[in-house]
């Protein structure tokens, strides 16, 4: 048996599909794994209610939440399109307060 991250993070690093691994503790991006052909970079900043994972810190009822967001919430690119999103994934870890989020392009 293996934990969720462990999990996420080995399947990042043999999936093709273009994603990528987000720990955020404390409303903060702490890392990162990216998949080979994720080639965009995701800094270690404050989140954003721009983000589900965001959102996900600011309290509620949901645990998880999917959906489409624009990449530039995640993504610092000055070449991105303003109108590219990405699909996010994330799951609220009340006892490490950290959120876990996978982005997929």
């Amino acid at each position: 048996m293996t934990s969720l991250t462990a999990t996420l993070v080995k399947s990042v690093e043999v999936t093709e599909e273009a994603c990528a691994v987000v720990w955020s503790a404390t409303g903060k991006i702490k890392w990162c794994r990216k998949s080979e052909s994720f080639r965009h970079f995701i800094p270690s900043c404050p989140l954003t209610s721009d983000t589900l994972a965001g959102r996900l810190f600011e309290g509620g009822a949901e645990r998880e939440l999917a959906g489409e967001v624009f990449a530039s919430s995640w993504i610092e690119n000055e070449d991105l399109d303003r109108h590219a999103k990405v699909w996010e994934e994330s799951i609220i870890l009340p006892n490490y307060d950290a959120v876990l989020t996978i982005l997929t392009i």
